[in-house]
């Protein structure tokens, strides 16, 4: 009996986990499929608000734009200096590009024309003082309307150059905009897609939990062919 209740559990729990799942946080940008990355080297130094077109290399249209009059584009040959992210260490001049939000409160966001399944970046934040204003990130619609939000708390303690891939895979090709709060959360390569499969499908699980009826079904039969003996 034991048995048969663990097997319909593990099945109940993986039919609501299809249900459910809406969205992946991702820490790795390895498990993006024919990814794309925007490193923004070719851009130059900035200090504004945008908006500022920044998919060129890869021929796509991406909109960067801040809402702090002092966030900054930081590129290698372009200048602009070292980023201190306090406790967290620093990037400086051996970064190729990267944007830096530049602020502890405030917002700046990526903008697609096309959606995309994928998005993320490599990422830094003034962690030690970031409260009450904790570092976050989040995806939206075609409408603007959030649709998921994490908190990374990235710890780098000292590091040069140093930081954390986060972000975010859909089910469906639904995300327009990738946006990044507070802290003074800066990115380097800018990573998307419109490919991404980490898990099995639904119809992988599907095929999951048809077997595990079929055990459960096959067990009580068997208890049931002993208890007629």
């Amino acid at each position: 009996m034991k048995t048969s209740k663990t097997l319909l559990l593990t099945l109940i729990f993986s039919l609501v986990w299809i249900g459910v799942v809406q969205a992946v946080p991702i820490n790795n940008s390895y498990l993006f499929q024919n990814k794309k990355v925007i490193d923004f080297s070719t851009l130059g130094f900035y200090r504004g608000q945008g908006p500022i077109q920044v998919g060129t290399p890869n021929d796509d249209n991406i909109i960067w734009s801040s809402g702090y009059y002092h966030s900054v584009i930081k590129t290698k040959d372009g200048g602009g200096g070292t980023t201190g992210f306090l406790d967290n260490g620093a990037w400086d001049y051996d970064m190729d590009g990267f944007i830096s939000l530049n602020t502890g409160r405030g917002t700046m966001a990526f903008k697609f024309t096309e959606p995309l399944k994928a998005v993320g970046g490599f990422l830094n934040e003034y962690r030690r003082y970031s409260y009450p204003y904790p570092a976050y990130i989040s995806v939206f619609n075609i409408q603007g309307k959030t649709l998921e939000t994490l908190y990374p708390s990235i710890n780098t303690f000292n590091g040069v150059n140093a930081g954390e891939f986060w972000g975010f895979a859909r089910e469906e090709n639904d995300i327009y905009g990738f946006r990044l709060s507070n802290a003074g959360i800066s990115i380097d390569n800018l990573t998307y897609s419109k490919v991404y499969n980490p898990v099995p499908e639904p119809a992988t699980m599907l095929l999951f939990g048809t077997g595990i009826v079929g055990l459960v079904g096959a067990k009580l039969r068997k208890r049931r062919y002993n208890h007629g003996k």
